[in-house]
């Protein structure tokens, strides 16, 4: 296996548009680094597009701000590795380990993310508009303010993950893992929520009392745009405290029915 581990490429070209000078095209030249060792390499800012990464080594690795669209890293071990800023649209991470990554504010659009380990991964303002995710381990992820626009995180792993402010309006959740996930002030307009577990995931914070514990009743004020509309009746596992708070917002709830 060819090693470049702890190698210095940064702004390295990896691609070039080939003769006829248009990307995407039959004739780029393109950089196979399949089954590599690149430990702790340094490719920031590096031209990736089209690059094939399969099976290689990127434990912690930097690619923050590299060009990498339509890059294959299928099965490369990226774990801790620094996505920051970096540009993968299209990209493949097909059963691909990113645990621990920092993918803060990557594209990410359309990306291929099936079976992929994201566990405890920083993807705070990412995007990853009409990304698939399914079946694809996020938990204990951060996802704030992230952009997941028409993605399918069908069977996802989401428990314990942070998904404030995120956008996950025409999302397809079905039979999705979101136990105790953190979904203040989340867009979930239009997202498909059959058979998605819901157990101890949070809508909003408890409001402290004087002497210093929580209070568990819900915020009152008026009703917020992220889950208007949006159609709980298949989720699974809501409690009352939960139910109430969707009802209050304007969710779509048979329990809903009873409390108007």
């Amino acid at each position: 296996m060819p090693s470049c581990r702890g190698a210095r490429l940064r702004k390295a070209i990896f691609f070039d548009p080939g003769a006829d000078g248009r990307p995407d095209t039959f004739d780029d030249w393109i950089t196979d680094f399949s089954g590599s060792d690149l430990t702790e390499a340094s490719l920031v800012a590096a031209q990736l597009r089209h690059g094939v990464l399969r099976n290689t080594s990127l434990l912690r690795a930097n690619l923050s701000n590299a060009q990498a669209d339509y890059a294959d890293f299928s099965g490369a071990n990226a774990s801790s590795a620094w996505f920051i800023a970096a540009a993968v649209n299209h990209g493949y991470f097909q059963g691909t380990s990113l645990v621990g990554a920092d993918l803060t504010g990557a594209q990410l659009n359309q990306a291929q993310f099936t079976e992929a380990r994201l566990a405890q991964a920083i993807l705070t303002g990412a995007s990853l508009v009409q990304a698939n995710l399914r079946q694809a381990d996020l938990s204990d992820a951060d996802l704030t303010s992230a952009t997941l626009q028409r993605a399918s995180l069908v069977e996802a792993n989401l428990s314990g993950s942070r998904l404030t402010q995120a956008n996950l309006s025409q999302t397809n959740l079905v039979g999705a893992n979101l136990q105790n996930a953190n979904l203040q002030g989340a867009l979930l307009t239009g997202a498909n929520l059959a058979g998605a577990s819901l157990a101890g995931a949070s809508f909003f914070t408890a409001q402290p009392t004087q002497s210093g514990g929580f209070i568990t009743t819900m915020p009152t004020g008026t009703e917020s745009p992220a889950l208007a509309g949006v159609d709980f009746s298949k989720a699974l596992d809501l409690d009352s405290e939960q139910l109430a708070y969707i009802c209050q917002q304007g969710g779509i709830h048979p329990a809903c029915q009873s409390s108007r």
